[in-house]
């Protein structure tokens, strides 16, 4: 059995809550001008956009032939 499948949807949730933490520190950043939100809010986007780099390139992380989906074994 594979658990390729589950870290693809695994790190794409983490994608989403990086984000949408990015998005809710921007909008503390807008309401109180707290640096700290802001940092916050960079750094989430940073992690995001380096969980999708590494959610694209995957394949090349796993050494997995490039083209096939990925099976289980029977």
């Amino acid at each position: 059995m594979s658990l390729v499948p589950f870290h693809r949807v695994l790190i794409a949730s983490a994608i989403a809550f990086f984000l949408a933490f990015a998005v809710w520190e921007v909008r503390a950043f807008l309401a109180d001008r707290a640096a700290a939100s802001l940092v916050a809010a960079a750094a989430s986007a940073v992690v995001a956009l380096l969980l999708a780099v590494y959610l694209r390139r995957l394949r090349s992380f796993l050494k997995l032939p490039p083209g096939r989906p990925v099976r289980p074994r029977p």
